[in-house]
Order: C-alpha cells, then sequence, then structure tokens
C-alpha cells in the first residue's frame, strides 16, 4: 500500500488497487483464521452432516458456487443443520405451550387431562419459523373447508 502523501494527481481509489498482491497487508489464508479453526475445518471432513453432501453442493452449484469444496460444503450442511434444528426446537417449544394452555382450560372446566403426547402444527411451525423471519400461510386445503371440495366416491 501506498504510504506516501498524497499529490495533485494521487487520489485515494488508486490504493484500493494495488498492482503487486505480495505487497498488500491482507494476511495469508491461515494467519486470518481465527484460533481453533484449523481443527476444526479438519473436523469438518471427518463429520458427515445429517443434509447430504450431494443436496448441499447441488443448491450451492445452482446458486453459482461452481466448484464448492469439501470443507465448504460441509460448513453450509452443518449450518443449514443448525437452522432446521433451532427450528425444530422453537417449534416445540410452541406446541407445548399450546399444549399447556389447552389442558389448563380442560382443567378447569373439570376434565381429567391425561394426553401429554406432544403434537406439531402448522401453527407451531409457522410461529417458530417467524422468530427466524420466514413468514408461511398454511394452504387451505378442501379439508379445512366443510362445503368444500369434491364430493366423497367421486
Amino acid at each position: 500500500m501506498n504510504l506516501a502523501p498524497p499529490t495533485e494527481d494521487h487520489t485515494p481509489e488508486e490504493d484500493r488497487y494495488d498492482e503487486n498482491p505480495k505487497s498488500s497487508n491482507v494476511a495469508s489464508e491461515t494467519e486470518a483464521l481465527p484460533e481453533g479453526a484449523e481443527q476444526f475445518l479438519a473436523m469438518l471432513e471427518e463429520y458427515t452432516p445429517t443434509i447430504p453432501d450431494a443436496l448441499t453442493e447441488y443448491y450451492l452449484t445452482r446458486s453459482g458456487c461452481p466448484e464448492p469444496s469439501v470443507n465448504l460444503v460441509r460448513l453450509i450442511s452443518l449450518a443449514s443443520q443448525k437452522f432446521v434444528s433451532d427450528i425444530a426446537e422453537e417449534a416445540k417449544w410452541y406446541s407445548t405451550q399450546r399444549i399447556e394452555a389447552t389442558a389448563r382450560d380442560k382443567r378447569e372446566q373439570g376434565f381429567d387431562v391425561k394426553d401429554k403426547r406432544l403434537v406439531l402444527t402448522t401453527e407451531d411451525l409457522a410461529s417458530a419459523l417467524k422468530e427466524f423471519g420466514v413468514n408461511i400461510k398454511k394452504p387451505t386445503y378442501f379439508a379445512d373447508n366443510p362445503s368444500g371440495g369434491p364430493a366423497p366416491g367421486s
């Protein structure tokens, strides 16, 4: 990088485009990694994520990444797996809250609440996804509308 004082014909933009890449002050790839990152990347090669490498690689190439490395594919698969896991955990929490509220209402009415099963609904999933910035709407089905849909047996 040029540290000389600017002259009349010199602009700061010229400093950004250094002709000699070796003289730039950008650290090498291994020096720029935080502590423990090399060990993490080495562990990625042995790790088999839940989301298959082929699926992740397919979507990476469709989005414009020509030849993704194995580490990149596994890292994105791991991040995707974490995202899906967080959504499932949040949806489970919403389901638990809904069931507890329903059970509380039934107890107040004098019913004996014995069914402790969790049932994940689209509303639970939509609430969880909303926390992550993903808005979904439940599609309308004929079964949801008693007056709509084809006649039974047709």
